[in-house]
């Protein structure tokens, strides 16, 4: 089955990719020889995350649920329960420590990893929740949904501080610059946006896809379009941003 999400460790070594098929994936870089499968979700994994050492691996499916696994044994270590519709997104904090998964049933869920329990439900969206970010002290958190609205949320007390309006079609994905000052998001039809995090004011929109990964520092996100490109942004809040854009190669 198609890939549906990807994940690279921070040390560059290991690439994880879950599929349609409801396997996941474990491949050494840079030569791509794959060295685990990981099977037990009964449905396509639509979100996978690692930690910052790479330790520990969350997966979350369509099945419901979400997996923590050791990827150096391949073992499921918890599978936690308590979403009434798939789930399309997961993140982990750089410790390993909590996890938040984002779903169909438009809530988003903190799990405790080290207990297996639910810390709280961040509930207020009104349609399916596309993509989630924890920032890595697991202070904030960050939900994209498809009623058109990203919320930024205060993790220790599940309240949301500030909802991010303009997207006119729904939010496809959201992440937090490295100093979590700034928030960068991306819809459907395909606008970026940048926000102050602190205030909630949209600083830039642009045309280019939606973004699909920040680069660790925060210097630089890929986004991808409907025309079979991926663009490399430079992010920057005092200067316009750069892209310089790459044509994707297809098998035919």
């Amino acid at each position: 089955g198609g890939v549906l999400a990807l994940t690279c460790s921070q040390d560059d070594a290991i690439l994880v990719s879950g599929g349609a098929d409801g396997k996941i994936r474990l491949w050494k870089l840079p030569d791509c020889e794959q060295i685990a499968e990981l099977a037990g979700h009964r449905a396509p994994v639509r979100g996978v995350a690692l930690d910052s050492d790479g330790a520990i691996l969350i997966s979350g499916s369509q099945d419901h649920t979400v997996r923590v696994w050791h990827t150096d044994t391949g073992a499921c270590r918890h599978v936690l329960e308590g979403h009434t519709a798939g789930v399309n997104a997961v993140a982990v904090d750089a410790a390993g420590l909590y996890a938040l998964s984002g779903s169909r049933d438009a809530s988003a869920k903190v799990w405790n990893l080290g207990e297996a329990q639910c810390l709280r439900t961040l509930a207020g969206h009104t349609h399916r929740i596309h993509a989630v970010c924890l920032s890595e002290d697991a202070r904030l958190a960050v939900t994209a949904s498809r009623d058109k609205r990203v919320v930024l949320w205060n993790i220790d007390s599940g309240e949301a501080l500030r909802t991010l309006r303009g997207h006119l079609t729904e939010a496809y994905s959201a992440c937090f610059t490295h100093d979590r000052a700034h928030v960068f998001t991306g819809s459907r039809q395909g606008t970026l946006k940048l926000w102050n995090a602190d205030t909630g004011q949209c600083l830039r929109t642009f045309n280019g896809g939606a973004p699909t990964h920040m680069e660790r520092t925060g210097a630089y996100a890929l986004s991808t379009s409907r025309e079979g490109t991926l663009r490399l942004w430079r992010v920057s809040c005092n200067s316009r941003f750069l892209p310089a854009t790459f044509a994707t190669s297809r098998e035919e």
